[in-house]
């Protein structure tokens, strides 16, 4: 097939020969198939007759071809369609065929536009990581987001051991706060009854001065780049295991037994849980690595001279 728009000139640029083809009736395109979609179709059947050059196309098509199978009438009801001599109708063949390409470019924009919402959940979550981003490597305040991420990581503490619904867990507290924050906060027995803002204060207390004395430690330049490396670092690994969450869950979303419009809503409640999970991710993370930030110092070696003399 010549490429769109291209004109098969008859004869080439030999005169005697163009006029030999027209006088033959001119280009005659011979289709093998028919085309799930109508404009490819439409498109083979242009290149004959060109530039008012006479032509004619001639298309064959199988009962099994799988545009019939899939899209179109059983074998039985399109034999009903044939003469007593057993030929069949080209009109009848034609409409036949006509109603599978419509029901085949149906099928193929109702999947794209699925496609399309699926990828404009994707999208959104995708800019709010880049989002986030390009405000760590294009001057934020990297003081003051460590201090938003460590309210996270707090807040993630506090829901988890002290639910509003259920005794407080002070010993698992501590355990936590000592492995993720590396801190010793002390906690008076029975305080947590009723007063989670008091352990979230007292926690936050005690990291904001941990981490005050590491920008005054290292000095706030040497931080402010540790922390843009090491959050850069942290939110594109993350990232990176999102994008394979939410793959994975598209396929886990379409297995289901749902039906066509309840899974796109299924997959948007469900990604937009992943992505708050993976933010309270990033904070947990962020938090734990930079409460650990240290810097080595190695003692300058001697230089030894030669004498000379």
């Amino acid at each position: 097939m010549a490429g769109r728009g291209t004109d098969i000139r008859l004869g080439g640029r030999d005169g005697a020969l163009a006029a030999a083809a027209r006088e033959a009736g001119g280009l005659l395109v011979i289709g093998t198939e028919r085309h799930l979609c109508r404009r490819l179709d439409d498109q083979l059947r242009g290149r004959a007759g060109r530039q008012g050059d006479p032509g004619r196309s001639v298309f064959f098509v199988a009962l099994d071809d799988p545009l019939l199978r899939l899209f179109g009438t059983a074998d039985k009801r399109i034999a009903r369609g044939a003469a007593p001599d057993g030929s069949l109708s080209a009109a009848w063949l034609r409409k036949a065929i006509d109603r599978a390409q419509r029901l085949s470019e149906a099928t193929a924009f109702e999947a794209r536009k699925t496609l399309l919402d699926y990828d404009d959940i994707i999208h959104a979550q995708r800019m709010a990581v880049y989002g986030r981003r390009n405000d760590i490597l294009h001057g934020a305040d990297m003081r003051k987001m460590a201090h938003q991420a460590l309210a996270g990581a707090i807040d993630g503490l506090i829901d988890r051991f002290v639910p509003p619904d259920a005794p407080a867990d002070l010993a698992g507290l501590d355990q936590a706060v000592r492995s993720e924050l590396t801190l010793a906060v002390p906690f008076a027995p029975g305080e947590a009854d009723g007063a989670p803002d008091i352990l979230r204060g007292r926690i936050a207390a005690y990291a904001e001065r941990w981490l005050a004395g590491k920008f005054t430690a290292f000095g706030e330049a040497t931080m402010d780049t540790i922390l843009r490396r090491l959050f850069l670092s942290i939110l594109d690994h993350l990232w990176a295991e999102q994008i394979e969450r939410l793959d994975h869950l598209k396929r886990v979303v379409g297995d289901r037994r749902l039906s066509r419009t309840a899974r796109l809503p299924e997959f948007k409640l469900e990604a937009f849980a992943a992505f708050r999970l993976m933010m309270a991710q990033f904070d947990r993370d962020a938090s734990a690595y930079m409460m650990r930030v240290g810097i080595e110092q190695t003692a300058a070696q001697p230089t030894q001279t030669a004498a000379s003399g």
